[in-house]
């Protein structure tokens, strides 16, 4: 839960969370904070890992990192390819580790501000299966104040 707390904590600091960084910063050069400078960050120790939504498309890797978050939780403007719906990320997030990233996707990782069940039941036997061949499945739900929730439950992992 460690990683995704500092992940949160980036995209929240809107890429100023220094402890990381080893880049130029979004807001030094006037550009909206993307959410794929997290994988340039340094938070995962210049490992590769799988980040949606980005605009860069990659090999799978051990690490994927899902974000459904809304601009009215940020307390910036961020550029607007950040934010995806949550039961887009969601069917993303099934489709690749189930699919296309099959077996490769070992820790999981789901970042979102919001939790609708009706979506979620949807795809419960999805998550199952999830489960069972990922090492480590972390869902993380932020609140209006920037708190952070472990969400599993609600996704039945």
């Amino acid at each position: 839960m460690e990683l995704a707390r500092e992940i949160v904590r980036f995209i929240l600091s809107e890429g100023k969370d220094t402890s990381y960084r080893e880049i130029d910063m979004p807001s030094k050069r006037k550009q909206k904070f993307k959410l794929s400078s997290i994988s340039k960050s340094g938070i995962f120790g210049g490992q590769k890992i799988n980040l949606y939504p980005s605009n860069t498309k990659g090999k799978c890797q051990s690490i994927a990192v899902f974000i459904s978050i809304k601009q009215s939780t940020l307390d910036f403007n961020s550029d607007p390819s950040n934010h995806k719906d949550f039961e887009s990320v969601i069917k993303k997030m099934v489709q690749q580790v189930l699919g296309s990233c099959f077996d490769k996707n070992k820790e999981v990782i789901f970042i979102t501000d919001e939790i609708n069940t009706n979506v979620i039941e949807q795809w419960k036997p999805n998550f199952k299966a999830m489960r069972q061949i990922c090492d480590s499945i972390q869902i993380v739900f932020i609140n209006g104040s920037g708190q952070t929730y472990n969400a599993n439950h609600f996704f039945g992992i």
